[in-house]
């Protein structure tokens, strides 16, 4: 199981909310789509304002 220590705040692509999701390390380049690819470890956000989008971790 992967310990999560760091979080870090992502914005919706659709309205700009701000969410704060658990990292893997706090060095970790964030990339935020609102596609899911089809490849890459990521991470599935749904935003207060039920948007759904995609953070992938590079």
């Amino acid at each position: 199981m992967e310990q999560v220590t760091e979080t870090q705040a992502v914005a919706c692509p659709h309205c700009g909310d701000t969410s704060t999701i658990p990292v893997p390390t706090a060095d970790v380049d964030l990339q935020v789509r609102p596609y899911v690819a089809a490849f890459g470890e990521y991470r599935t956000i749904d935003c207060a304002n039920d948007h759904t989008f995609w953070v992938y971790f590079c």
